[in-house]
């Protein structure tokens, strides 16, 4: 029997959930999803850094490398999950310097092309048959195409390999240097032997 006064319902006291870490790479946004139970009030969201994301009903949008706390507040409770933005575009190149000659020679030494191996990623996915643009500082040099450097002359020359992604172009830089190609001499041993009256045997 219920005393006068009792009240035997209860009203559960709201909670607010929220992921406490995600990353994200610039050029994409990242979805965040904050549980709020036993309120109906709506969630407000905040950066606390708007340099590194921005976020709008939970969709956090990058704006720059660099870590930032995005808050999620409703009912007097207070969420917040550390999002850090990664740069996932790259391009790198190997080697970055190399040296070739300006023709190839039967027992001589050096190569007159080299190929170069090149890695371009888009939001940390690696991309498959880049679109890449070549630059040479000196043609009469060295040239590239197709991931090949090709010597045409003595000297130096720099190769800018470019790839454009997400709205940025990345460049890497070649070194080369040419030279003339250097015959390897093969020496001959020759065995003189001297009679015992000098003549040459």
């Amino acid at each position: 029997v219920a005393c006068a006064g009792d009240d035997s319902s209860t009203t559960a006291e709201p909670t607010l959930t929220l992921t406490e870490k995600a990353d994200v790479y610039l050029g994409s946004t990242l979805k965040l999803e904050a549980k709020l139970t036993g309120s109906d009030e709506t969630i407000a969201w905040s950066s606390t850094n708007t340099d590194v994301a921005t976020v709008e009903n939970g969709i956090v949008t990058p704006v720059a490398e660099g870590t930032t706390n995005i808050f999620a507040k409703a009912a007097g409770l207070s969420k917040y999950c550390k999002v850090t933005v990664i740069n996932g575009d790259s391009l790198t190149v190997s080697p970055e310097t190399m040296e070739l000659v300006t023709a190839e020679i039967e027992g001589g030494s050096g190569k007159m092309s080299m190929p170069v191996e090149i890695t371009a990623t888009d939001k940390g996915q690696k991309v498959e048959n880049p679109i890449l643009t070549y630059e040479t500082s000196n043609d009469k040099v060295a040239t590239a195409e197709n991931g090949i450097v090709t010597a045409t002359g003595v000297g130096k020359a720099t190769i800018t390999v470019k790839y454009e992604v997400n709205g940025k172009i990345l460049e890497k830089m070649i070194e080369v240097t040419v030279t003339k190609p250097a015959k390897e001499i093969n020496a001959v041993e020759s065995y003189i032997e001297l009679g015992v009256d000098g003549d040459t045997v």
